[in-house]
């Protein structure tokens, strides 16, 4: 259970970081239409940098040597699934910011449970 709260600290956090990133890129460096996918993986790479380093050394320090490939792999794939889903409903539904961050807030809630399920079997799993 420790773990799992560990996690839910961590993600929060990460989760303020990645919002912050986002609303501020997606509002100052992309703010276009249809731009939100550049933001989206822009705030992704801030906030996994983050995400790795807490999740290796804190949450699952157990793990083994080798995870940095492949988080970096579950972070691409991730942070491209986060970008489009967003960005495809942000064009779906001709989304303003507010909406915009709604829509990414909803999405990478979604991705959590995904990706904390590799991060367990695969990832930090001490193999």
């Amino acid at each position: 259970m420790q773990t799992l709260g560990l996690i839910w600290v961590r993600e929060v956090v990460s989760a303020v970081i990645d919002l912050a990133a986002f609303v501020f890129l997606a509002r100052f460096l992309f703010p276009a239409n249809r731009q939100a996918f550049w933001a989206v993986l822009t705030a992704r790479l801030v906030s996994g940098s983050y995400n790795y380093l807490l999740n290796r050394h804190l949450v699952f320090a157990k793990a083994g040597q080798h995870t940095v490939l492949k988080y970096i792999g579950l972070a691409i794939v991730q942070a491209g699934l986060a970008a489009a889903l967003t960005g495809m409903l942000v064009m779906l539904f001709s989304a303003s910011l507010n909406l915009e961050t709604v829509i990414k807030v909803l999405v990478d809630l979604v991705l959590f449970v995904f990706s904390y399920q590799v991060q367990k079997r695969w990832i930090f799993n001490g193999n």
